[in-house]
């Protein structure tokens, strides 16, 4: 309300007081609430600015920006009529009905309209969904994908969309439970109470009020719990041991020790909040980087986690043993599931794409998939993320059993989601066409050093077992014909064993392991000489692997390499989102922001059906996200650079936990479908669908805004967007 307004209402109550004959003078009058908040009326003034700042820029962009009104009892049906009509409100609706909960409805608004808002009939209060409190989390992906758009929107039930009530299971190496970005803010909010009266929050002075009297008790002195990374590539923000609310913790130092003490050795129990001495994370609701006088301290209180699918199937469950939890001594797993849903919106700057998910956690190198997979429909997934990838003794088109169970799980309803693999500029694959002349040859290098050990090749072909004849040389010059018939033969001091196989879908496929018996392989050029056996041509796809290397170095093709054809399994199941991986930064390559990572895995499938679906940020360490504290030299509250489709899946399958949120009659193939429908196209992705980026980069607050919002009651029919792609 202006002043002018302001003014001109205590002037007419105090003729309306003179005019009852009431001598009420020095009678104190009430406290006028507005109308309409402050956000709102700050985007109006923001707009005005000759260049507007750049955490508002793109919401003040639109032509209307997404508000929620709360309307005087029984008066809402003709109020709203009035505001479509003369103030050009958008009212959100389900099949022509208005989305409402209670008294408030969904909106979007002209800025234009704020004045006539704050005394419009029937009007009790316009919040604006956006609030400036809201970091830019994951400090540039999240943004990248709209992600931080998604969070201004409410569900049904009018709970912000930030992945609540989704359950995804994440199938990885572990979870570091104790790390502070898998607690949610829901402990309560406390007052601190700044000890030594200079205005200013100093850690290990100053005090939180936990019993709200005031006073600042003996148990009640705040310490810091600084962020780390590691050195020498720190993420920002970490590392300074000065407090900031969008990076690091404050806890209640109870014992006045100076140490944050946590877990079952210093004597918490699963019934201990954080599972250590209490965390708290600031509301810096002014956005100025400080705990101000005034800003709220919110307690961590519940774990994100559910359950945890230990080695040997042993199950840790929140609330009974999550505490004793084995924890996650690789680091993939907690660096995956924090962008998937690391951290709160409240104030922080790394932040996943779902920060209020559930979460189910297996760890996938101690049990096989047949035990997770179930393990995590019986516990309620509702998404899956599989992160590894596979690619020798594959046969890659979707046929298999690992990636006939994705199919089955999507048919029952969970969405899978899977990264394209990062083989594709690593050397691990090669493509030719044989023609019926002569014999192709096809060199693959074991590298000098003595490093390798062992070596396993697949050839891939579509057609008959018999259409190919290989033999293989040894740098020596010695050639063996591989039978394919599981025997063992001898080859310079080497073992050689072949085997042929068939998918049910008319892929044929030769696996060849090579060994020494655990001494090094030969080093330099070994060849593959192939000679087609039919009387036209045959495609040929040839993948190498090593165990003491994944995606680069070790064996590797020397002839016909290729990106192409480079998606792992099982992100060629049917029913799988494949998904790719592009830059958002190039730190450390000089990459421009928005180009195809180089180690992207990329279409066709083996039988040349069409893959990945979409691509999201992984490039090469682009990504900062809560990090292991079981790693070597790590503490409690790391964060550390990502990278990989790992990276990039995590951030789909957060965008789906947003659209189950928000859409949870939609069935996996149809938010498939949507991301599909509304990924960005630009000059990096060219025109789409293709090869390398599937229908282009995620958008999940372009899907959110595509996807009709319906309540689905039987029969029920509605229209998907035309698929360009058959699946």
């Amino acid at each position: 309300m202006t002043h002018k307004r302001h003014m001109q209402r205590l002037l007419l109550v105090s003729l309306i007081l003179l005019c009852c004959g009431t001598l009420l003078l020095q009678a104190e009058e009430p406290e006028e609430t507005y109308r309409v908040d402050s956000t709102l009326r700050m985007l109006s003034v923001l707009r005005t600015y000759p260049r507007v700042p750049e955490s508002v820029r793109e919401l003040l962009a639109e032509d209307k920006v997404p508000v929620t009104i709360r309307f005087q009892s029984g008066r809402a049906d003709a109020s709203a009529l009035g505001m479509e009509r003369e103030l050009g409100i958008e009212f959100t609706r389900e099949n022509g009905r208005t989305v409402e909960v209670g008294r408030v409805r969904s909106a979007r608004m002209p800025l234009e309209a704020l004045d006539r808002l704050e005394t419009w009939p029937g009007v009790e209060r316009v919040d604006s969904i956006w609030k400036p409190a809201v970091a830019a989390p994951l400090d540039v992906s999240v943004r990248e994908i709209g992600a931080h758009q998604v969070w201004e929107l409410t569900d049904a039930a009018g709970q912000p969309v930030t992945g609540q009530g989704v359950v995804v299971a994440v199938f990885d190496t572990g979870l570091d439970v104790f790390h502070p970005d898998f607690w949610r803010a829901d402990g309560g909010s406390y007052d601190w109470l700044d000890v030594d009266d200079n205005a200013l929050f100093e850690a290990g002075v100053d005090a939180v009020d936990l019993d709200r009297d005031g006073m600042a008790d003996p148990g009640e002195r705040l310490g810091l719990l600084d962020s780390t990374s590691l050195l020498p590539d720190p993420v920002p923000g970490t590392n300074d041991g000065v407090f900031h609310p969008d990076t690091d913790w404050l806890y209640n130092d109870a014992n006045r020790n100076g140490v944050r003490e946590f877990g079952p050795t210093q004597g918490f129990t699963e019934t201990a909040a954080t599972y250590g001495e209490q965390l708290f994370v600031a509301d810096d609701s002014n956005g100025d980087g400080l705990l101000g006088s005034g800003e709220a301290l919110l307690a961590l209180g519940s774990s994100k986690v559910h359950k945890i699918l230990g080695a040997n199937g042993f199950e840790y469950r929140r609330g009974t043993n999550l505490i004793f939890s084995p924890g996650d001594a690789n680091g993939h797993g907690t660096q995956s599931t924090g962008i998937l849903a690391g951290g709160n919106t409240r104030s922080q700057r790394y932040v996943g794409v779902a920060p209020d998910a559930t979460l189910l956690l297996a760890d996938c190198w101690s049990n096989s998939y047949d035990q997770y997979i179930p393990w995590a429909e019986q516990n309620g997934a509702q998404a899956m993320l599989y992160e590894f990838g596979s690619w020798v003794q594959e046969f890659l088109d979707g046929s298999s059993n690992l990636e006939q169970m994705l199919d089955q799980e999507a048919a029952k309803g969970i969405v899978q989601v899977a990264p394209a693999g990062n083989l594709a500029d690593g050397g691990k694959h090669a493509h030719l066409v044989l023609s019926t002349i002569s014999a192709h040859q096809v060199r693959f290098l074991v590298p000098a050093g003595g490093g390798v050990r062992e070596a396993w090749l697949s050839i891939l072909w579509r057609g008959a077992s018999d259409a190919l004849r290989v033999e293989l040389v040894s740098p020596q010059g010695t050639a063996v014909v591989l039978p394919g018939n599981d025997s063992p033969i001898a080859l310079n001091g080497h073992t050689v064993v072949s085997s042929y196989d068939r998918s049910v879908r008319g892929t044929s496929r030769l696996d060849v392991t090579l060994d020494r018996g655990g001494l090094p392989l030969a080093e330099g050029n070994w060849t593959l000489r192939l000679r087609n056996n039919l009387s036209y041509g045959l495609s040929i796809n040839a993948y190498a692997w090593d165990p003491d290397h994944d995606w680069t170095g070790g064996v590797i093709f020397v002839d016909a390499v290729d990106s192409f054809s480079t998606v792992t399994s099982p992100a060629t199941a049917d029913s799988a989102i494949a998904v790719a991986s592009y830059s958002t930064r190039g730190r450390l390559t000089g990459d421009p922001a928005g180009v195809l990572s180089p180690f992207s895995g990329m279409g066709p499938r083996i039988d040349g059906e069409p893959v990945l679906d979409v691509a999201a940020p992984g490039h090469y360490a682009d990504i900062a996200s809560a990090s292991s504290r079981d790693l070597s030299g790590a503490t409690l509250g790391q964060y550390a650079w990502f990278s990989g489709t790992s990276a990039a899946a995590a951030h789909v399958a957060g965008a789906v936990a947003l659209l189950r949120q928000a859409h949870p009659y939609l069935k996996p193939a149809d938010i498939t479908a949507w991301l599909q429908a509304t990924a960005r196209q630009d000059a990096n992705t060219g025109i789409v669908p293709n090869e390398n980026w599937g229908y282009g980069k995620l958008d999940v607050s372009a899907a959110m805004a595509a996807i009709p919002t319906v309540t689905p009651t039987p029969p029920f029919r509605y229209h998907l967007p035309i698929l360009l792609k058959n699946r």
